[in-house]
């Protein structure tokens, strides 16, 4: 949990997603990648997958093994986010992450790094 008036200190972000049951070869190795957040640390279902930091690379996705992903209930996932979270309290569909069929590799993002106003 973080406040809600500062995301640009550390903090633990913590949130929770189904895959579908009684699909066919579900779930499946997939991919995570972390659209403006900065530098940190992620875990799935206390699995931790490694640290995502866009602005080095190499990699801007972490690689998802599928006997980590739960059908039967929902999973969670825990960010650890070290420098700015995207997240905000006026739109909270900014705070999220995305899930990809492919890796993204060989690449880094630049980000502008002055603190928005809150």
């Amino acid at each position: 949990a973080h406040s809600s008036s500062n995301y640009t200190l550390p903090g633990f972000y913590v949130g929770n997603f189904s895959i579908p049951s009684g699909i066919p070869d579900l779930p499946q190795d997939t991919f995570i990648q972390f659209p403006g957040w900065t530098k940190g640390q992620v875990w799935i279902n206390g699995f931790n997958l490694g640290r995502y930091w866009p602005a080095r690379g190499p990699q801007l996705t972490l690689f998802v093994p599928q006997h980590i992903l739960l059908t039967s209930a929902p999973n969670t996932i825990t960010v650890l986010e070290l420098e700015r979270a995207p997240c905000s309290s006026e739109d909270p569909e900014r705070c999220a992450v995305e899930f990809v069929d492919r890796p993204v590799i060989g690449s880094s993002l630049t980000y502008d790094r002055t603190p928005k106003p809150v």
